[in-house]
């Protein structure tokens, strides 16, 4: 019975099921260390962390150097929010080269994450390796947190070990994150959500599809 029981499970809710284990991969893949030794000289050996955020890089600069934009939009989901954040942090965006390059930006710098589970995830259980705080992210850029009400991953961002930082609607675009909710949906499918879109689209939010620039 206990095995039909995980198989109606399965089946009934394969999306929910699916998507809770992919988080629990990507949990672990980002936060294994090359060995199970806890010496302060493998404290920092994540290989796979590094390998991703290196990517994240990678693209990132090649864009800044090809494209040579005005204005910088980067969108995030899921994982991805965790490792943009962290390679916005500006201690590594110093490392990697994307400072000095992101701060030549002379328009907007938008950061838009979706189904985040930076705060409900990562800085409630690992803070200890995922800490972070708003001013810690490179300046003048504006950070905007699509949320579903029942995303299991995570909702809204905020910063749980600082209850005095403001992370909603102030005047201070430094210590601000605009978290905006789009109704119910779980935690896929947020690319493809007319409500996102509308978000998006909105005069009164982004405002980056709004006008066309003329070429």
């Amino acid at each position: 019975m206990c095995i039909l029981g995980v198989a109606a499970l399965i089946y009934y809710f394969s999306e929910f099921v699916g998507s809770a284990l992919g988080i629990a991969r990507d949990i672990i893949a980002y936060s294994i260390r090359d060995r199970c030794n806890f010496t302060d000289k493998l404290k920092d050996n994540y290989p796979q962390r590094a390998r991703i955020e290196a990517r994240f890089s990678r693209v990132v600069n090649y864009m800044l150097d090809t494209e040579n934009p005005d204005d910088l939009t980067i969108f995030a989901h899921s994982q991805g929010t965790v490792v943009a954040t962290r390679n916005l942090r500006k201690d590594r965006a110093k490392k990697t080269g994307l400072m000095s390059k992101i701060n030549d930006i002379s328009g907007e710098k938008c950061l838009i994450t979706m189904g985040s589970p930076v705060t409900h995830i990562y800085l409630q259980y690992f803070y200890a390796s995922f800490g972070i705080t708003r001013p810690d992210i490179l300046p003048n850029f504006e950070w905007y947190n699509i949320y579903r009400e029942d995303d299991f991953v995570g909702t809204t961002i905020d910063f749980l070990h600082d209850p005095n930082l403001p992370t909603q609607n102030s005047d201070n675009p430094e210590t601000d994150v605009d978290n905006r909710p789009v109704g119910f949906g779980g935690h896929s499918g947020y690319f493809t959500d007319y409500l996102v879109w509308e978000e998006l689209f909105g005069d009164n939010l982004f405002r980056l599809f709004s006008t066309q620039k003329s070429p």
